[in-house]
């Protein structure tokens, strides 16, 4: 069913974003508690197999191959000096995607590294409309 035009009430909007905040603080809740439950050894073992369990040869070329990427263009590029600040967050972003491409839960600590990085970088070189964007997807 689409619905072209639809303007909704200030009062529709307000329920539909207490629905949503009080969705999103009992799914928070029930993380926090399955961490909990788990303990740090047993989160830690669950990255482990997420990172690195379950990856045929091809995935661990296809990782190795893209993530050395940065490393090759900022080894090769002749500066004497190197952003490694810069370089690591290349180097989260395309493990990130790569992650993500492979379904796999991980991403999302690659993913907030990378807009904590990029979003000091953005800052630092006054990009500010890249600032925002990334706030956005750092909460996101």
């Amino acid at each position: 069913m689409v619905v072209k035009n639809q303007k909704l009430s200030p009062a529709a909007l307000s329920a539909g974003l207490k629905q949503k905040s009080q969705t999103f603080a009992r799914n928070f809740q029930n993380v926090c508690a399955a961490a909990k439950e788990q303990g740090f050894s047993g989160i830690a073992k669950l990255l482990w197999q997420d990172l690195f369990g379950g990856r045929s040869l091809s995935q661990w070329l296809y990782l190795i191959a893209l993530s050395s990427l940065p490393f090759i263009l900022e080894f090769t590029s002749g500066q004497e000096q190197h952003d490694w600040l810069g370089l690591f967050a290349s180097w989260t972003g395309i493990v990130c995607v790569i992650l993500v491409a492979e379904g796999r839960a991980s991403n999302y600590l690659f993913g907030a590294v990378n807009s904590a990085i990029y979003l000091i970088l953005s800052f630092q070189a006054s990009f500010y409309g890249e600032v925002l964007t990334t706030v956005y997807f750092f909460i996101m």
